[in-house]
């Protein structure tokens, strides 16, 4: 998990990629999960990926623009 901005090859230095993967989940039924359960979630899915933008924008802004793609999945 994590995230990592770098300039890409040929970019004059310019954020090229965001590489940002993180994920956690929790299998039951809603009435029933552990509040602190629920937080450790929250703050993988929502919160660190908040933080990763926070990171990362604004060495995309200054560096000419760009964009950041966020890409979640459940898995089994």
């Amino acid at each position: 998990m994590g995230c990592r901005c770098r300039a890409g090859p040929g970019e004059g230095g310019r954020v090229a990629c965001v590489d940002e993967h993180r994920g956690q989940q929790r299998v039951g039924e809603v009435p029933v999960i552990e509040i602190e359960e629920w937080r450790q979630v929250f703050e993988t899915n929502v919160t660190a990926t908040m933080r990763g933008i926070q990171t990362c924008a604004p060495l995309i802004r200054d560096s000419g623009g760009g964009s950041i793609v966020n890409i979640g999945s459940l898995g089994e």
